[in-house]
């Protein structure tokens, strides 16, 4: 058995069937995980959405910035941006069921036997590993429960930058959705910084990538995510690995297995590439 983790979909499913038919992948015996993302920008959100789906006995997400916008538009805490191309899942007969099983996905995958964890954007520095898995823990427990609505329809913002045992529900959760699938930057003290998207030779000398952060706790399990396309993959720190190679931008798709380290990589399809521009 091969475990492939993949980097953003961002609704590119053509280049996700070459990956697949590169790697060879069998349902039977290997297992997906995927880094978040996967709808938006890209011509084929719900047929990316549907294959996860079909798939969960073989694959697992986690979301992703875009697919929490995707829940939140749904049902009407978001308007949107001119640049989404999700109108194709809103409006589809397995628009309720898909929408249902997102919801309960988890932010954090991890494995503790093969010693990996996987989050759409990575974890917040001063976090260690059992800090991540509760946060997971907490916001799977607030989106899977009664006043999951709520949840949605305060989820946007840029506040609060760091995390406090002193945070009510509804901060605690706004922040872990932004460490989780927002974060690129923090600042000195560990704040997120939220509005640099630059790749890290281009981002001001007083903020740093979360991965290199100086006060950065060590977890010892491999860290893999998504999110940060400008990285290109390349985030130069041991033991952690960045997935997203821009597919829906004219990158790649990536995929990593954890078993022999191996990155694959199929070029992006040109058709999907600039629809949402």
């Amino acid at each position: 058995m091969s475990t492939y983790i993949i980097g953003d979909l961002q609704g590119c499913f053509e280049p996700l069937e070459r990956l697949l038919s590169k790697i060879v992948f069998s349902p039977r015996n290997d297992r997906l995980i995927f880094c978040g993302d996967i709808v938006n920008r890209g011509p084929a959100s719900e047929a990316c959405l549907d294959f996860v789906w079909k798939h969960a006995d073989c694959a697992q997400i986690v979301l992703g910035n875009h697919d929490l916008a995707l829940l939140c538009i749904a049902y009407g805490y978001a308007k949107g941006e001119p640049s989404d191309t999700m109108g194709s899942i809103l409006s589809h007969p397995k628009a309720e069921q898909w929408l249902d099983w997102l919801r309960i996905q988890p932010l954090v995958f991890y494995d503790a036997l093969a010693s990996f964890i996987v989050t759409h954007a990575g974890i917040w520095p001063l976090w260690n590993l059992s800090d991540c898995l509760k946060a997971n823990d907490f916001m799977k427990q607030a989106l899977s429960g009664p006043h999951w609505k709520n949840v949605l329809a305060n989820l946007y913002g840029d506040g609060p930058t760091m995390d406090s045992p002193a945070l009510n529900e509804t901060d605690r959760c706004r922040f872990i959705v932004n460490a989780l699938t927002r974060m690129r930057y923090c600042d000195a003290q560990g704040g997120l910084v939220l509005d640099c998207k630059a790749s890290p030779e281009h981002a001001p000398s007083t903020i740093f990538p979360w991965y290199a952060h100086p006060s950065r706790t060590n977890i010892k399990p491999m860290i893999l995510f998504g999110h940060w396309a400008s990285l290109n993959g390349a985030c130069e720190t041991p033991n952690i690995e960045a997935l997203d190679t821009g597919c829906v931008w004219g990158g790649a798709l990536t995929a990593y297995c954890i078993e022999d380290g191996r990155r694959i990589s199929v070029p992006a399809n040109p058709k999907d590439v600039g629809i949402s521009k």
